[in-house]
C-alpha cells in the first residue's frame, strides 16, 4: 500500500538502526521511488548515520562502524550532499563522471 521508494527507504533505515549492524551498506540510486522535495532529507538522514571514524577511539567495539556506498545520478542526490545548510559531510565523498564523445565521421568514441 505504500510506494516503492518508501519501501527501500524504511529499509535502508532499518538496516542502519540496527545496533548489530557494522561494515559497508552500497545503495544504488536512492532517489528512485522517493518524492523529489523528499531526496535532501533521506539524504541527510542517510549521513547522519554514518560512523566518523575521527570520533572512534582505536580498539572501541561500542560504537559500530557503518559506511555508506551511493551510487546515483541525480543532481538532487548530488546537491544534498554538498549543500552547506546540512550538517557536516563525516568522511569523504568522490565524484566520478564518465562522458562518451562520438565522431561519426571518424566512427570514434573517446571518454
Amino acid at each position: 500500500m505504500i510506494s516503492d521508494g518508501t519501501l527501500r527507504a524504511l529499509a535502508l533505515l532499518t538496516l542502519l538502526h540496527d545496533p548489530r549492524q557494522r561494515g559497508l551498506i552500497c545503495f544504488e540510486e536512492p532517489e528512485n521511488g522517493v518524492h523529489p522535495a523528499r531526496i535532501k532529507q533521506l539524504i541527510q538522514r542517510l549521513r547522519d548515520l554514518v560512523t566518523d571514524p575521527q570520533g572512534v577511539a582505536e580498539g572501541d567495539e561500542t560504537l559500530p562502524l557503518t559506511q555508506l556506498f551511493l551510487n546515483s545520478h541525480s543532481p538532487v542526490v548530488r546537491s544534498a550532499l554538498i549543500d552547506k545548510t546540512l550538517s557536516p559531510i563525516q568522511g569523504s565523498i568522490l565524484f566520478a563522471d564518465t562522458a562518451t564523445v562520438s565522431d561519426p565521421e571518424k566512427k570514434e568514441q573517446r571518454r
